[in-house]
């Protein structure tokens, strides 16, 4: 809204920005995808949520299961400014499905999963005398 004032010779010209903030659940992170994996870790990162400034997004929450199991448990939560991770200690040979979230005052978004196996680890050597 643009308001001017005309008070004979001098004019106050005042520019009003009103920023639309969302007050509802953010959007979910995008791009999520592997970087490396190895045998005991996974890589992984993502881009933040298209207007999630708009959404006043604090942080993003990391979960993690196997395929063995049924529940999701939280891993950490990272800084809205961090679209990286290293999940560590993984077993070798395991499929891990992740999911992300996104964080505001208002609630969680809608995860979004991302499935890869862990490398093989390195088999016994078997000598035949």
């Amino acid at each position: 809204m643009l308001i001017v004032l005309n008070f004979g010779d001098i004019i106050l010209t005042s520019l009003f920005v009103y920023l639309f903030k969302h007050q509802e659940k953010p959007p979910p992170p995008k791009h999520l995808k592997v970087v490396n994996v190895q045998t005991r870790y996974i890589v992984f990162a993502w881009d933040q949520p298209k207007h999630g400034s708009f959404y006043q997004i604090h942080n993003y929450t990391v979960e993690r299961k196997t395929s063995a199991s049924k529940n999701f448990a939280v891993v950490t939560t990272l800084p809205y400014n961090q679209t990286r991770m290293a999940l560590k200690d993984l077993e070798p040979s395991t499929e891990y499905t992740i999911r992300l979230s996104s964080n505001n005052r208002y609630g969680r978004s809608d995860g979004v999963l991302l499935t890869k196996r862990t490398l093989p680890g390195k088999c016994c050597r078997f000598t035949i005398v």
